[in-house]
């Protein structure tokens, strides 16, 4: 350390690092953290998290604030150089955390100030997202690495990027074909360069981590093209050899499914390196599996959805095996309130509202949806408004960051079913605009009234006329929001009313076009306008960390909760209390928790101040005064009818 009042410096591998001084005990955990994170030399976190407590305490100016969050930036600056993207954020969670819990145990004192921390956060999860703008930089012919520039870790990402590829020729490269092609990258483009032997080193290190995964990859990419070119003559050939005994048995049927749930495991479908597959955990690691066979149990094989055409929902695009554990690392890590308060800052960015409990619900609605089969009830949320209003801005958003939502206008109850599918239960979200005289369409009424709760199946008859028919069963429930110029309150649709939370739209201006968002988001990463690159890589992130997340907690037991709800409220808003409640899932503050029940209690109101608008709830109340009236022994001039609704008052209300 030098002797200058503002600053300390020591050595790091050869190099001088200059930090703000702050206090002595808090100088040399700064030291010890950035020879860990270099060395790995021995770092005691508490210790580091108490010297920054006692640095808190004694420290009010926002000056003294950014001297602390300062001294985080040399060593983030040169993780990212390193390509050591998480280690990056890890710096700043920390930063953030140990601030935050400050003002939690010290809430009577002063604010501390996180807005550098904040910044350096979100910056790190928008660069370690976009690895393809770091993959094109690196081929850069002015990219040169010198020492301390992060050659190591750029040649480790070369070497497992050239491991995995098959496009073009590279399906046929045999590993030492392409591990000479990142030697050759490496020898390029890092001077000095590393030791053959070292390299080597790296190339065994890849093999042994991913040569099962990516076989399992580059042998499904061989097989449909091989499948492309053969089909049709395989197909005939093995029609003319198939003998009377094979065509007696029971033919097994393929579904394509977003998800499949079963005996211990969750599947879910994602796009890998452009491909379809489904991704699940095995002891917490990923595991890739291209089909899922059920033919002994269920006479079915399932597969994912085909690369080929458009799919309605925005599908979860994992560049690599690399890029899953990383995701499934950190979404062990993070509580669910961590990704609520990451899901509202996008619903506020890009919706305009000035009901703050809405973006609440659609906050906690978000996150719901990906758990939503964990329970037996959910609600509905229509929106209300004039064209032009923000109805479609809300419904596009939950498409972008809801789990698998299909958004389409004026669907039929047979396009819901098609949606639906036959697998399970919670396959998709769904998000209907121009929802309006929904009983003209009596399998579409069907579906939404029943889909409210997990009791029962919508059934329908495939080929009724053949010797093939099918009858299948489909479970319509789900989550789903609606949106509409008109509120419908008939009688007919009151158990559909009654499921449902309405709220009218406002014209407004919000921060981003979400219209915009979603036209460049089905573009190339590479043909998408700057401005929004950001906010997609945000987007793109959240939904990915989402879905994992779901992977990890889908068994997760979901605690009942105590409420001073009950009946139909407690339907509406028990899943998502329970979930926000669960102690395996939430932190120990529960702040989204409390936002969430806030919100809750201020629909429930709109909603019983709309309730009774209606004639049974006016006539009630009319009938319970006149009882009372004539209980006080008041005279009331009437008929028998009176006194048979008087004797019907008492046994049916006051049982």
């Amino acid at each position: 350390m030098n002797d200058d009042s503002d600053t300390f410096t020591f050595q790091i591998d050869g190099n001088t690092l200059t930090l703000n001084k702050l206090d002595k005990k808090m100088d040399e955990q700064f030291e010890l953290i950035y020879r860990y994170y270099f060395f790995k030399q021995k770092f005691d976190i508490d210790l580091f998290k108490k010297s920054a407590v006692k640095f808190f305490d004694e420290s009010s100016e926002v000056k003294l604030h950014d001297r602390f969050f300062n001294n985080f930036t040399i060593l983030w600056q040169i993780l990212i150089q390193n390509g050591s993207f998480f280690s990056a954020e890890q710096v700043w969670q920390l930063a953030v955390q140990i601030a935050t819990q400050w003002e939690t145990l010290n809430q009577s004192k002063y604010r501390v100030h996180k807005g550098a921390a904040y910044y350096f956060w979100a910056v790190t999860c928008i660069l370690k997202e976009d690895k393809q703008r770091y993959d094109e930089w690196l081929d850069l012919p002015t990219t040169i690495l010198g020492e301390n520039q992060g050659r190591h870790d750029a040649t480790k990402f070369k070497i497992n990027r050239y491991y995995w590829k098959y496009s073009g020729e590279w399906l046929n490269l045999s590993d030492d074909q392409r591990f000479e092609r990142a030697w050759e990258w490496h020898l390029a483009h890092c001077k000095p360069s590393r030791s053959r032997q070292e390299f080597d080193g790296m190339c065994k290190w890849a093999i042994e981590k991913f040569r099962v995964k990516r076989d399992e990859l580059h042998e499904r990419v061989r097989a449909e093209r091989q499948g492309n070119i053969r089909a049709g003559n395989n197909g005939q050939q093995q029609q003319r050899q198939a003998s009377p005994q094979d065509q007696d048995q029971p033919k097994v049927k393929k579904y394509a499914s977003y998800k499949y749930s079963g005996k211990d495991r969750l599947y879910e479908e994602i796009r890998l390196g452009g491909e379809s597959a489904f991704l699940t955990l095995v002891d917490g690691k990923p595991k890739i599996v291209w089909e899922i066979d059920q033919s002994e149990e269920r006479g079915i094989i399932i597969r994912p959805h085909s690369n080929v055409g458009m799919l309605p929902t925005f599908q979860y695009e994992f560049m690599d095996m690399e890029e899953i554990l990383q995701f499934v690392e950190l979404a062990s890590k993070i509580h669910i309130d961590d990704l609520y308060f990451l899901v509202k800052s996008i619903w506020s960015d890009l919706i305009s509202t000035n009901e703050k409990e809405l973006i609440v619900l659609l906050s906690a609605d978000t996150v719901h949806s990906y758990f939503q089969e964990m329970f037996v009830t959910v609600h509905y949320l229509r929106l209300t408004g004039p064209p032009g209003w923000g109805k479609v801005a809300i419904l596009l958003t939950f498409k972008l960051l809801g789990y698998r939502v299909v958004l389409a206008g004026d669907m039929s109850g047979p396009n819901l079913l098609d949606i639906l599918g036959p697998i399970e239960k919670c396959q998709v979200s769904l998000a209907e605009d121009e929802f309006d005289k929904i009983e003209e369409d009596e399998v579409k009424e069907r579906i939404y009234k029943m889909g409210y709760e997990d009791v029962g199946f919508v059934t329908r008859t495939v080929d009724p006329s053949s010797s093939d028919r099918d009858v299948r069963y489909y479970n319509p429930f789900g989550i789903k929001l609606f949106g509409g110029e008109e509120s419908s309150y008939s009688k007919k649709l009151g158990g559909f009313n009654d499921r449902t939370f309405n709220t009218d739209v406002i014209k407004g201006r919000p921060r981003r076009l979400v219209k915009e968002i979603k036209k460049q988001m089905e573009k190339p990463p590479e043909k998408q306008l700057p401005k929004y690159r950001k906010i997609i890589t945000r987007i793109n992130f959240l939904r990915k960390l989402l879905l994992t997340y779901k992977l990890i907690h889908h068994n997760d037991t979901i605690e009942e909760i105590y409420t001073n709800i009950d009946s139909r409220p407690l339907e509406l808003c028990g899943p998502a209390l329970r979930l926000f409640n669960s102690p395996q899932l939430a932190n120990g503050e529960k702040k989204a928790l409390n936002e969430i029940k806030d919100a809750f209690s201020h629909f429930l109101r709109k909603k019983g101040q709309l309730d009774q608008k209606t004639i049974e709830v006016v006539l009630y109340g009319v009938l319970k005064k006149l009882f009372a009236d004539i209980d006080k022994g008041l005279h009331i001039e009437g008929t028998n009818i009176l006194h048979l609704a008087y004797v019907s008052h008492h046994c049916v209300f006051n049982k």
